[in-house]
Parts: C-alpha cells; structure tokens; sequence
C-alpha cells in the first residue's frame, strides 16, 4: 500500500511540475515574441505621450524578460515569508485539536 501511495503522490508533483513548466515555458516564448514583433501604436489613455512606434530589439527584450522573471521570484519569496511568518503551513487544523 505505500509504495501506491509514493507513486501516485510522485505522479502528481510529477504532472504538477510539468504541466507549470509546459504553460511556464510557453508564456516565455510567447511574451518574447509578441515583445520582438508586435508595436504598439496607439497611445495609452492615460499616458497619451506613450506610443511605442517599432518593436524591441533583442537586447531590449532580453533585459524586459529578465525583470520579470527577477519581479515573479522577488514576488513568490515574499509571499512564501509571509506564509511563513503567519504560520500557514497549508494544512487544514481543527481548532479542537489545538494545544491551549
């Protein structure tokens, strides 16, 4: 019975794994592209004097993507800390069961 229990529990963070990594990677590829071929020529409502007229070069969307990902890694630490800190360990407890 445990060694059921270890595969299915090892095929779930399996699966879990790369099904994040498969939609991961292909917002990547799909963002750099976008950012390589696609202009914005039409102004923002709120910052009118922004118009983008041609699309990046590579370095550009080089250093773009990297402050993302450095901005989504900052982003999930901090959020772990706070989880932390409030003691969220993602478990369901009933407060019957609490030590007073």
């Amino acid at each position: 019975m445990k060694s059921l229990r270890l595969h299915l529990t090892v095929w779930y963070v399996g699966s879990f794994l790369a099904t994040v990594a498969l939609f991961a990677t292909i917002t990547y590829f799909h963002l750099r592209q976008e950012l390589r071929l696609t202009t914005w020529k039409h102004p923002q409502a709120d910052h009118p004097s922004w118009a983008i007229t041609e699309s990046f070069s590579q370095s550009e969307v080089n250093l773009l993507l990297s402050h993302l990902l450095q901005v989504a890694s900052l982003l999930d630490s901090i959020y772990s800390c706070r989880d932390v800190l409030r003691g969220d360990s993602g478990e369901k407890v009933d407060p019957s069961d609490r030590v007073s």
